[in-house]
């Protein structure tokens, strides 16, 4: 849990609070569910070029690293089963059909976790 409340991820906030009982600030969550795109989608993204983080250096096999959490319209689109800190440059490749290849995620990484809260009383109306 010390490693996943920095994540600031709905899904695995609200399910610790409902699994363990013990106080858990939601404000990090909710601000997350307010700020996540109606169009999940996966378009092309430049993160490695910002001024206002710091890239750590990476693992053998693995991506660079951001110092801070972006919110969740500023970073790459990507389920709750990935690395929200891993910063990853996602060129659009250009495709001659008429749909392009950018990814629409479910809306079950807002839903799931919503519908949790609201059932164990973590969320009211005004939420």
């Amino acid at each position: 849990w010390d490693n996943m409340k920095r994540q600031a991820s709905p899904l695995y906030t609200f399910g610790y609070r409902i699994l363990t009982g013990e106080p858990v600030p939601l404000d990090d969550a909710l601000d997350t569910m307010r700020r996540l795109p109606l169009w999940h989608r996966s378009l092309p993204q430049c993160d490695t070029n910002r001024n206002d983080i710091l890239l750590l250096p990476a693992l053998p096999d693995e991506r660079p690293h951001a110092n801070r959490l972006l919110p969740v319209d500023e970073r790459r689109a990507h389920k709750s089963n990935s690395n929200p800190f891993a910063i990853l440059d996602t060129p659009l490749v250009p495709d001659p059909s008429v749909y392009d290849k950018c990814y629409l995620f479910l809306g079950s990484m807002y839903t799931q976790p919503y519908w949790a809260a609201r059932y164990f009383g973590l969320l009211d109306d005004n939420a």
